[in-house]
């Protein structure tokens, strides 16, 4: 069995991780409400935050498929995901439960529907139920 060259399988990723960010921008656009309940009370303005983020994450995907904004944008990816981690580190902590609708993947949303089953939702922790 032969493997694609690296310089193939870089595209193929560079591929993967654009379509990734940018169906986090349409996340961002399409279930505000559910991404601001994992946004830290502290931060100002969850709202404009959330929108902003997912123009980020546009510019971003559309920066990696850019030759010449492709390092630039990678680093800038990296930067951005390590900002918006304490969102994920609140969701996991206060076990805050998303629809499957806000996941990026099949794979999460499947993970996520395997979690939910032992939810501590019915235990006192915090559900998102869209309105």
């Amino acid at each position: 069995m032969t493997h694609p060259p690296p310089s193939a399988l870089r595209a193929i990723m560079r591929g993967i991780m654009a379509a990734f960010f940018a169906g986090g921008f349409v996340l961002h656009l399409a279930s505000p409400d559910a991404l601001m309940a994992i946004t830290p009370d502290w931060v100002p303005f969850p709202r404009a935050v959330v929108f902003i983020t997912g123009v980020i994450e546009l510019f971003g995907a559309v920066a990696l498929l850019v030759p010449r904004l492709r390092r630039w944008a990678g680093v800038m990816l990296a930067i951005y995901v390590l900002a918006v981690w304490p969102a994920n580190i609140r969701q996991a902590l206060e076990h805050i439960v998303l629809p499957p609708c806000c996941h990026r993947s099949p794979i999460a949303g499947g993970i996520t529907a395997r979690v939910s089953r032992f939810s501590p939702c019915s235990h006192g922790g915090r559900c998102f139920v869209p309105a």
